[in-house]
């Protein structure tokens, strides 16, 4: 029983002899020291705070990611959907995103009927296809431009697709201004959107709407004309992924010295192309271009009609008369009784009638008058499309006796369009005095159909 007793006692003292060797974990605040955290000494122990923003403290921070700072976020990793795999851009932000080497480039060349010209169009893309970065690449060429066509330029865009439950959707709908012009290409890029709640998918039944506007020639009249083309992309399965957010900008160079490449929040992080002022090959006829000093941008100087042809003339791009082309004399004879006078008149024209050189060429004759009327004054002429002035002389000549004569000539000043033919009308005013007693009326003689060339040259 004692034996138990010292045992006991003395295992107590053990107990107590080691208790008392204990080393404190901290006797003051600056014992208490580790990267990222903030120590404090509370009944000899340290207790640790993290420090706000820094990286380390195993906080994952509003101003922290998963790229910044793994060992508080996690690591940017993992896949999202088919297509989509987490990784860090080059903004330092952990997206998700189609891996450069899983897309595969996709090329599509067609040639398209437009009003009996040929049409060459490249649509060139990626697959799977990034929603949030990638556009549609369009190349659009002449490979056969068709008699009497001119001025031919895209000026709308326009994509559907129809999705897994068939249902056909607007992809896009964009204005564009792309003049075409024979040995140059015109380019232009597409972003693709529709509404959908998926992350990724397949569209089927491709198609893109050209809006084209040319001018047709036909003889003499030049018509402006609209019309839309439908490019089918049948027999391809358009891969889709839609990322939450920009995947950031990629490469932007489109290798044209004529644009300024840009990228960011201004444009959603895709790459825009913008254009340089006066710079040709930017897409814009801008900064003193023309169709002869840049037609990439401005559209060929080409077309014509029955009589005219337009083509470049040092740097600029005119109109002028075709070789060979010689006007036909037209000479009127037009008796004209008016009550108490009667003139003998004479009116020649050459057709085609070119503005900058020829004239209508107006006799007036007095064949004869009763002796009651003292003279005949020609006061005003007009050529007429209807109602529409094409020329105007205040003649003013006055014929006192029979078989005395007068002459004017009309002068046409250039019209909006180069050929035109028009029917016009002669409309003579005029006065005469019989009695001391001043009378007025007019007369018209219609000329019949008339072709007016306004050529520069």
């Amino acid at each position: 029983m004692r034996f138990r007793t010292f045992v006991f006692i003395t295992l107590l003292a053990v107990v107590l002899i080691l208790a008392g060797c204990t080393k404190a974990e901290c006797r003051k605040d600056t014992d208490c020291v580790k990267p990222h955290f903030t120590g404090a000494c509370v009944d000899k122990k340290c207790s640790w705070n993290p420090v706000p923003n820094e990286c380390g403290n195993s906080v994952c921070d509003s101003k922290e990611n998963e790229c910044t700072c793994p060992q508080d976020c996690g690591s940017c990793t993992g896949k999202l959907g088919k297509y989509l795999i987490k990784q860090c851009n080059r903004q330092n932000e952990c997206t998700a995103d189609i891996p450069a080497a899983t897309q595969k480039p996709i090329t599509l060349t067609r040639e398209l009927q437009a009003g009996g010209s040929k049409i060459s169009s490249t649509t060139t893309f990626s697959q799977p296809f990034n929603l949030k970065r990638d556009q549609l690449e369009l190349d659009f060429g002449i490979n056969t431009l068709a008699a009497g066509v001119s001025d031919l330029k895209i000026t709308r865009l326009a994509v559907t697709g129809m999705t897994s439950d068939r249902r056909t959707v607007q992809l896009a709908d964009q204005s564009v201004s792309l003049p075409l012009s024979q040995g140059a290409k015109a380019k232009t890029y597409v972003i693709l959107d529709f509404p959908t709640a998926d992350t990724d998918g397949e569209l089927t039944n491709l198609q893109l709407t050209i809006y084209l506007d040319y001018v047709l020639t036909s003889g003499t009249s030049s018509t402006p004309k609209s019309i839309t083309i439908n490019q089918q992309y049948q027999s391809l399965k358009f891969s889709w992924a839609r990322p939450e957010k920009p995947s950031g900008c990629g490469d932007c160079d489109d290798g044209n010295a004529a644009t300024e490449d840009v990228c960011g929040p201004e444009t959603n992080y895709y790459c825009a192309h913008q254009p340089k002022s006066g710079v040709c090959g930017s897409g814009v006829c801008d900064g003193g271009k023309n169709k002869c000093t840049c037609p990439q941008d401005c559209g060929s100087c080409s077309g014509g009609g029955t009589y005219t042809t337009r083509g470049c003339i040092g740097t600029n791009c005119l109109v002028e008369l075709k070789p060979g082309v010689a006007a036909q004399q037209q000479a009127l004879f037009d008796d004209r009784d008016i009550g108490a006078v009667h003139l003998q008149d004479r009116y020649v024209y050459p057709t085609p009638f070119n503005v900058r050189h020829d004239r209508f060429s107006l006799e007036f004759k007095l064949y004869q008058k009763q002796d009651s009327v003292d003279s005949i004054t020609i006061k005003d002429i007009r050529l007429l499309d209807g109602t529409q002035e094409i020329a105007y002389l205040n003649a003013d000549k006055t014929l006192n006796t029979a078989g005395q004569t007068t002459a004017v000539n009309l002068t046409i000043l250039p019209q909006p369009v180069a050929e035109d033919e028009r029917s016009l009308t002669l409309r003579v005013w005029y006065a005469y005095t019989q009695n001391n007693e001043t009378k007025q009326a007019d007369f018209s003689r219609p000329l019949n159909k008339v072709v007016l060339l306004s050529p520069d040259v």
